[in-house]
């Protein structure tokens, strides 16, 4: 894991990258934590202080917006179950008109 590899999934319009800031924030607390073993560890730690306050600035938002999403999801989910009754009597009804339709000919 690096920059680069967060950058392009940040980026990533196919859905292979990050689902929430939760997934960006493990990726980056990862390699800034690894760079603990390399010359550039204080530069790392001070980048992760640096990204920590501007999460905690943004925490109330995102977590609001979660919720936003959440909510939407469920209301789809639900509609979506409110058609599925109607689609299923309509498919039946077709069949039944179909297999009537045989029985006369």
């Amino acid at each position: 894991m690096d920059l680069r590899t967060i950058r392009s999934k940040i980026a990533a319009k196919d859905g292979s990258g990050y689902k929430n800031v939760r997934e960006l924030y493990a990726d980056l607390r990862l390699i800034l934590n690894n760079d603990k073993k390399h010359k550039i560890h204080n530069m790392a730690k001070n980048l992760l202080k640096k990204f920590e306050k501007k999460l905690l600035e943004l925490w109330p938002k995102l977590d609001k917006e979660e919720k936003r999403q959440l909510a939407e999801e469920t209301q789809l989910h639900e509609v979506d179950m409110q058609l599925e009754s109607p689609k299923a009597l309509v498919i039946r009804k077709c069949r039944f008109s179909k297999t009537k339709r045989k029985s006369l000919e």
